[in-house]
């Protein structure tokens, strides 16, 4: 799961912009007292809410590393087609793409598929082209972007995000464009994350050590629905985030990882929900 959360940091570090759905914050909300590169006081309290969250799962169990230690080998099928990347009209749609670019960047380094990830790293900077936030990388990270050879083992990419997810707490959440991109990224990884994992159970036949699985998916249900709840009551973001809908797909996928042992109904009953959700974002 820690590569899920510290994948945040490379779309932001590409040059993002955020679609005019924030454009009247200014008019409809009270921005008196601005903090920090214009956030609200209030939203500057959201900013602190999510550096709790994310500093509180930093360093939890690395599901990616899991998966393979499990059985699971590298299945292309599973990666986020990046053929047609001008599908994606608005900045929500480049950013649940883009999060699942890098979710599937991970995925091909904890394999050694460096055409694939170098792939996927591309489609998230060509999704992100055109717009204006940016963020510095870490050394380690641009040394990863720059030569991708230089990966020899999964350790190599998870410690050089390591490193990212520090420089994305301490100046990445500076403003409600960065917020809400962060969030609408993290759904796109979130939901293709939990896609691969899914699909990967089933192709495997359902065996025990991939069911185990399951039980990290619930965290990751979790940590997500709680940095929505950071957004709960502030109508112009709730919108901006889709926080009815996504709020409530995530109740039902938590709700029915809340079990002791997992087996095959479980599984394809959450596929049933992550599929059709993973299918939307690929085609919006």
């Amino acid at each position: 799961m820690k590569s899920w959360i510290l994948m945040a940091g490379l779309c932001l570090a590409l040059t993002f912009n955020f679609a005019p759905a924030l454009a009247s914050v200014a008019q409809e909300q009270d921005v008196s007292g601005s903090v920090e590169d214009g956030l609200s006081r209030i939203r500057y309290e959201y900013r602190e809410q999510i550096e709790a969250i994310l500093s509180e799962y930093k360093g939890t169990a690395d599901m990616n590393r899991q998966l393979k230690d499990a059985g699971a080998s590298f299945q292309k099928d599973l990666i986020f087609p990046v053929e047609n990347l001008s599908r994606y009209k608005t900045a929500i749609g480049r950013a649940q793409a883009s999060g699942a670019c890098i979710s599937d960047a991970a995925y091909a380094a904890l394999f050694i598929k460096k055409r694939e990830m170098v792939q996927s790293l591309e489609a998230a900077a060509r999704l992100n082209e055109t717009l204006g936030i940016a963020l510095p990388l870490s050394q380690r990270f641009k040394q990863i972007i720059d030569n991708p050879d230089a990966i020899k083992n999964y350790s190599t990419w998870s410690d050089a995000m390591d490193e990212f997810v520090d420089t994305l707490i301490e100046k990445g959440l500076d403003s409600e464009e960065r917020l809400c991109f962060v969030v609408n990224y993290l759904y796109g990884s979130l939901i293709q994350g939990m896609y691969m994992v899914t699909e990967t159970i089933a192709q495997s036949g359902y065996t025990p050590d991939m069911l185990q699985l399951m039980a990290d998916q619930r965290h990751k249900a979790m940590l997500f629905m709680q940095i929505l709840n950071v957004f709960r009551g502030d109508a112009i973001l709730e919108k901006a985030i889709g926080f009815d809908s996504r709020f409530r797909l995530l109740g039902q996928v938590h709700n029915l990882l809340l079990v002791n042992r997992f087996n095959r109904r479980d599984v394809d009953d959450i596929r049933r929900l992550i599929a059709p959700e993973r299918r939307a974002i690929i085609a919006p």
